[in-house]
């Protein structure tokens, strides 16, 4: 069939792939050209309202997208602009008009002047052009470059609406965000935000985060979060404490220490999702108090225990969290993390590892009946035939089990009800 004769009646997605994405389930329609591409988008102009391309997306497809009143959603990857004044053109014809973009584009035109120097730049260059209404917002850098990008300042700055914000930039970009909320309205409407940062040292947390009024989501994909800019938070930004739901914490090299996570885990009482490398034993006794954040219902994190006789202080403070629906606690890459305390002759062996079976306290979490999915971390104890009936008297929501050694016998047991995944 002809390119120019395929037909989708009322065609509200498309998505547009290289060659070497031939698995997906969507309908297509050969294209040959940029040309077929902008033909087959205005015959769908007044119905189409998502638009996604993984290839560079040249004008005339731009130019078609244009002319879409009801286009909502726009991803774009590798969209290369010169000059400022075609990436403008496309800003007030396009982008600020939509609800959702994702810009994973390279333009030519960067700063290296610092954070208050570009923001103000921003603010004097391009005073004339008009906010946007977008609510959904992911700007990525393929090349992970440190200078700022003029364009995606331009768009926060001009993003009153904002609900979540996903920034992939190597480089600190809290403080960036900082600069922008102390000069326009920004965040006052933002619950997600998700950011690549290598280096968070909280400078100017309280800054931002005073900002952001409704934030329930917030997760560092890679870079750390201190424990000075958390102590930072709790004293000078206590609403965070209260409105933050889902807390995640990235690879940060062995920087999102254990005394953080338990530092959250005793101060965040509306906590429903909470992820990070590590906490250790010493970490939990050394910093005291109960986890109060009992609505958890997904945790992930490392448990490694460093002393003798401290699993059963460990599984009462899990016992505690008896909304848990998923709990994840395999252990981090030992070899990238760098242990606060650690006791003489340690060697940071499996045998650190939680042991999860009956005859060693695994009995102590049979009160979380509303887990649905665990997995324990490598090298823990196989489990027997007592194990296997006790989750399927304990935990009958359970349905997914994972890294726990089991044998034929055992497996015969759990499945078909419980899924297990190997080691």
């Amino acid at each position: 069939m002809r390119s120019n004769t395929v037909r989708f009646p009322n065609l509200t997605r498309l998505e547009v792939k290289d060659l070497a994405h031939r698995h997906d389930r969507l309908p297509r329609t050969p294209l040959k050209n940029e040309r077929s591409l902008a033909a087959l988008i205005k015959r769908h102009q007044s119905s189409l309202k998502e638009f996604t391309s993984n290839s560079d997306t040249k004008d005339s497809v731009l130019e078609a997208l244009s002319g879409c009143p009801k286009l909502e959603k726009l991803k774009l990857r590798y969209r290369y602009f010169e000059e400022e004044k075609d990436w403008l053109k496309w800003y007030k014809r396009l982008w600020s008009r939509l609800e959702s973009l994702s810009w994973e584009g390279i333009v030519e035109y960067e700063s290296t002047s610092d954070d208050v120097r570009v923001v103000s730049e921003v603010l004097a260059q391009f005073s004339h052009v008009g906010p946007t209404t977008i609510k959904d917002l992911h700007l990525g850098d393929g090349h992970r470059m440190r200078m700022v990008e003029l364009t995606h300042v331009l768009l926060l700055m001009k993003s009153p609406e904002l609900v979540r914000l996903r920034w992939d930039v190597d480089r600190d970009m809290v403080d960036i965000l900082a600069r922008i909320a102390e000069m326009v309205p920004f965040g006052q409407h933002l619950k997600d935000m998700r950011l690549y940062s290598p280096d968070m040292t909280g400078k100017d947390f309280r800054k931002l985060f005073s900002k952001l009024p409704k934030l329930e989501r917030f997760e560092v994909r890679h870079g750390a979060l201190t424990m000075d800019a958390f102590r930072a938070l709790q004293t000078e930004t206590p609403q965070f404490l209260t409105t933050l739901k889902v807390l995640r914490l990235g690879r940060g090299g062995g920087d999102h220490t254990g005394e953080l996570a338990h530092a959250i885990l005793t101060s965040i009482p509306g906590l429903e999702e909470f992820s990070t490398d590590y906490i250790t034993d010493i970490d939990i006794r050394e910093g005291g108090g109960r986890w109060v954040c009992t609505g958890l219902r997904r945790l992930k994190i490392g448990i490694v225990l460093l002393e003798e006789g401290t699993q059963d202080m460990v599984l009462d403070l899990l016992a505690s969290l008896k909304n848990l629906i998923s709990l994840d606690l395999t252990k981090p890459d030992l070899f990238r993390v760098t242990f606060p305390t650690l006791p003489a002759g340690s060697d940071m062996s499996s045998s650190y590892s939680p042991r999860l079976t009956l005859d060693r306290g695994l009995d102590r979490l049979k009160v979380l009946h509303r887990l649905a999915s665990f997995a324990a971390p490598r090298g823990c104890t196989p489990w027997t035939e007592a194990e296997a009936h006790w989750a399927l008297r304990h935990w009958p929501r359970l349905r997914f089990i994972r890294g726990i050694g089991i044998d034929s016998k055992v497996l015969d047991l759990l499945q078909p009800d419980i899924q297990v995944f190997p080691l």
